[in-house]
Formats: C-alpha cells, structure tokens, sequence
C-alpha cells in the first residue's frame, strides 16, 4: 500500500496495542472505544509525508463525570504514545435521543 494508508493501519495498531479498540468504520462503533478518521495530508517533499489522523474517543452513555474520566482516561493513553507526535482534543458528552 501507500504510506497514508501504512500510517493509517500503523496508528490503528498502536492504539490496539495500547489495549484500545479502535474503529476505521463509524458504523461498527461499540464504546468505549477510538474512531480513527481518514486522514489530512500534506507532503512537502518527495521523501515525506505528514497525516494528521482526526481521532473521536466514545465513551457508553450517560454523558456523566464516569464517562467524562474514562474519555480523559482514553486521552491520556493516546498522549503517552512516544509514537504520536502531537495531540489535541475537546472532550464533551452528548446525550442519546429519547
């Protein structure tokens, strides 16, 4: 494959090994757990490219203080991948409809 495509499967892999799940499907979504995100690209020279993989970290309902601390949880173990070179993130809840 191409190296957006290896970088897509190589951080789905180092989530997994950090004991997430993770999901390239947002159709197949069964929390907890990470929906990596196709990526944005730019390649500024013939010999690198540079991905930025949104991630969505989806904790059960209901969008409590426990779900809030296992988002954070979640966060946390991505933060501290010497992989990831850069990180950031809202976490913020929602509420299913009734």
């Amino acid at each position: 494959m191409g190296a957006i495509s290896d970088a897509w499967d190589l951080l789905t892999g180092l989530l997994e090994d950090a004991g997430l799940t993770v999901y390239q499907n947002p159709g197949d979504v069964t929390p907890p757990c990470v929906i990596l995100e196709p990526p944005t690209f730019t390649i500024p020279n013939k010999a690198t490219v540079d991905c930025t993989f949104p991630a969505t970290i989806v904790a059960p309902p209901p969008g409590n203080e426990t779900a809030v601390r296992e988002l954070v949880d979640m966060a946390d173990t991505i933060a501290a991948l010497p992989e990831v070179l850069g990180t950031t993130g809202s976490p913020s809840t929602i509420s299913p409809a009734l």
